[in-house]
């Protein structure tokens, strides 16, 4: 900056601290690719377990939540967010075996807490069959759909609706004929395929492709972070994926068993309910030692 007199010369580096530097470009590009680098089979591993016990806890915890406030469609909401967990896999696992390992784990998890309370196994069997049928439904369509889904979120939002679609007729077809007892799948009164598409598997659907892609958005976000903190900080993300799995587990019992608590009074206040209306009302006799007598 020269003055008006011309005598003196002020040079003013005032962007100094924003000057572009190629030594950041690179180590800004290294670590990008490291980000992007696929993850060791150890790590994979631990993360698919641990999104898997997170699930089944979920599950359990919104199910039960949604059952004791009476709210309609509760199998479409728990679609909705089994899809969004089991969409973050492609970003989070980055492994073929993602979402074997990822459905296997929430089965294990809920059914081991099951067995742990000293319950009958059919108070989860909706849960259990359910777990399983969307979990199979986003791998088969992944799988056929190559590349073609992780091209935008339209396209993830066709395989979170046919997904929804395809494990509540998969659901349907393990209700009707391979129920192994009475008590399987009692909650959902199945009436005809026509009837149960519309009413129960459409909202799946619709679900399903809302939530789908919310997970794997959501995923594409933590997934660079999650990759650079295992490879930064190797043995803190091996004890806070443990830590969580334990937890978790721990968690599926308590609330476990407080779901079976209040389906076991609801139970008891409807038997007392229907042996109220099944026996008359009886007229006592009025005679002097009735109160009502003279």
């Amino acid at each position: 900056m020269v003055c008006c007199d011309g005598a003196a010369e002020i040079r003013l580096d005032i962007f100094l601290p924003f000057r572009y530097d190629k030594k950041m470009e690179t180590l800004t590009r290294a670590r990008k690719d490291r980000a992007e680098q696929p993850l060791a089979r150890a790590a994979a591993w631990m993360i698919a377990l641990s999104l898997g016990a997170c699930w089944a806890l979920f599950d359990v915890v919104l199910g039960g939540l949604l059952q004791s406030a009476r709210v309609p469609h509760r199998g479409a909401f728990l679609c909705g967010c089994a899809l969004a967990f089991l969409g973050s896999v492609p970003l989070l696992v980055r492994r073929a075996y993602g979402w074997p390992a990822v459905v296997l784990m929430a089965v294990a998890v809920q059914a081991s807490a099951v067995w742990t309370l000293g319950l009958n196994i059919s108070c989860r069997a909706n849960s259990l069959v359910a777990l399983g049928c969307e979990g199979a439904a986003v791998a088969f369509l992944w799988s056929a759909s190559g590349q073609w889904a992780a091209g935008s979120q339209k396209r993830r939002a066709v395989i979170g609706f046919a997904a929804g679609l395809a494990a509540a007729f998969s659901f349907h077809i393990a209700g009707r004929f391979a129920s192994p007892c009475a008590d399987f799948l009692a909650i959902f009164r199945l009436g005809s395929l026509g009837e149960y598409l519309l009413r129960k598997a459409l909202p799946w659907a619709v679900a399903g492709a809302l939530f789908f892609p919310a997970g794997y958005a959501l995923a594409a976000r933590l997934g660079p972070i999650v990759i650079f903190w295992h490879l930064r900080r190797p043995l803190p993300f091996y004890g806070f994926q443990a830590l969580a799995i334990a937890l978790s587990w721990l968690a599926n019992v308590g609330a476990i068993a407080a779901v079976w608590e209040n389906a076991d009074q609801e139970n008891k206040k409807a038997k007392r309910a229907e042996r109220t209306v099944a026996q008359p009302d009886r007229q006592r006799p009025i005679g002097p030692y009735h109160p009502a007598g003279g």
